[in-house]
């Protein structure tokens, strides 16, 4: 990961959320979101991807470019943070770190394998893992239908690897229903945002 504007207070207000494929990261983010009141001081950063977008009702709505447009964006200096993961190259415009600047806490969909980079360039972001077992997420990946069964037995190990190495603020077991995991996500964060109304409690 590399950054290419310095994170307001150390990236403080900055929520890093993480999870293996299948664990519902989206779905969970944006029942969140959709439950959150109108005023309520967050912002959900878009990612740039190199990927088409999806048209599936449940997947992340991210800007789409290719890998020429996303050099251009580099070399302008439009990308606050951008990293590759899984064959593909993401990033963070630089004005979407208007809402920390203000105040505001800003929620990023990130990679596990950029958790030590982004330690070091925001040594104050909270990290959330959203997971589930290796049987709900090879039941979800199969249902997806874009993975054969090598490919998804491929993804399962690495989750299982990675996940011993995530030192994670919040973790979030997305196994029922997603409301239930949301309102888990909502009731850390509102211990973050009013310590005096949560007795101060920062573990979820």
């Amino acid at each position: 990961m590399h950054a290419d504007a310095s994170l307001p207070d150390g990236g403080g207000r900055l929520l890093y959320v993480v999870g293996p494929s299948g664990a519902g990261k989206d779905t969970v983010l944006r029942a969140w979101r959709d439950g959150l009141p109108p005023h309520a001081p967050v912002a959900f950063a878009q990612r740039i991807i190199t990927r088409r977008s999806s048209r599936h009702p449940h997947a992340e709505q991210h800007e789409a470019v290719d890998e020429v447009q996303m050099e251009r964006l580099l070399v302008q200096g439009l990308l606050a943070l951008h990293w590759r993961a899984n064959g593909l190259h993401y990033g963070v415009r630089r004005t979407l770190l208007a809402p920390m600047e203000r105040g505001q806490w800003l929620v990023l969909n990130g990679s596990r394998g950029q958790l030590q980079a982004l330690r070091r360039l925001a040594p104050r972001a909270r990290v959330v893992l959203v997971t589930a077992s290796s049987p709900t997420l090879a039941a979800r990946l199969a249902l997806r239908g874009r993975e054969s069964a090598s490919e998804i037995e491929r993804r399962l190990l690495r989750a299982a690897a990675l996940g011993e190495s995530v030192a994670a603020d919040c973790v979030i077991r997305n196994e029922g229903r997603v409301e239930e995991a949301a309102e888990r996500l909502h009731a850390w964060w509102q211990s973050l945002a009013s310590p005096a109304l949560t007795a101060g409690i920062e573990r979820c």
